[in-house]
């Protein structure tokens, strides 16, 4: 039996708008600088709660937005793209904001539901920060960030994709504390993943994740850390660059 996803009716279509503007965006840029680059490739879905909420949003686009260019006109010959021309990108990259509790402790198992027919390439995972820090206090709020970190990662090395989390922060203590005189230590925070097997209860987990958080002269937080550990980054802003490293991530202040 098919579930039917809910979406918010009064802006329901402003999805539908949104998606099909994308094409548009690329006609401007092209004229304007005369390359094939698209302007805009990716799109974050918020609020995020189901691989079936991003796996829509991936076919309407390929198959309603640039689709629709192979349909032809009053019964002719003309399709409309030899009317109006050609749809470009052929295809955009989802990006999943988990925000809640359940939506980041199932973000792995989302994510490879949402990939298993697709060859991205590579899939970037937005991971909130601050709100999870007013829902369920600061310690919980990390400790939801590096076990989906972890699982995410098991996932990118069992899936052979490069998986990019995007993690976003404010400045404020409470909402992350990333600010330009604390980016090293944020950093440096969430540089790692915990490599334990995926077989261990979630009361181990978060034992060993709690492990983590203590300082960095700590003898267990050193073991725990990867030893591919990014501690910095080409731009905090920059999230339609696309990654240029298999083991990097991306903060976004809010």
């Amino acid at each position: 039996m098919s579930q039917t996803l809910k979406v918010e009716q009064t802006d329901a279509k402003i999805l539908l708008k949104t998606l099909g503007s994308i094409p548009r965006s690329y006609d401007v840029a092209h004229h304007f600088y005369q390359d094939r680059q698209a302007p805009i490739f990716e799109v974050i879905l918020p609020m995020t709660t189901s691989f079936e909420s991003i796996d829509n949003i991936y076919h309407y686009y390929c198959d309603c937005v640039i689709g629709q260019q192979h349909k032809r006109l009053g019964g002719r010959d003309l399709t409309i793209a030899d009317w109006i021309g050609s749809f470009y990108p052929d295809k955009i990259r989802v990006i999943p904001l988990f925000e809640d509790k359940k939506g980041m402790l199932c973000a792995d198992s989302i994510v490879w539901k949402y990939l298993k027919d697709k060859e991205p390439g590579y899939q970037r995972v937005f991971l909130a920060r601050s709100d999870p820090a007013v829902n369920y206090g600061q310690i919980g709020a990390v400790l939801l960030n590096k076990i989906a970190f972890w699982r995410l990662h098991v996932l990118s090395e069992k899936i052979e994709i490069p998986i990019y989390p995007i993690l976003g922060t404010g400045s404020a203590p409470f909402r992350g504390n990333l600010r330009p005189d604390t980016v090293k230590r944020v950093t440096d925070e969430y540089a790692g993943h915990i490599p334990l097997p995926s077989s261990l209860p979630l009361s181990m987990i978060l034992k060993k994740t709690m492990q983590s958080l203590q300082s960095g002269t700590s003898k267990n937080a050193r073991y725990y850390r990867h030893k591919r550990s990014i501690v910095s980054m080409p731009s905090l802003l920059s999230v339609g660059t696309q990654p240029g490293t298999r083991d990097r991530f991306w903060l976004l202040p809010l």
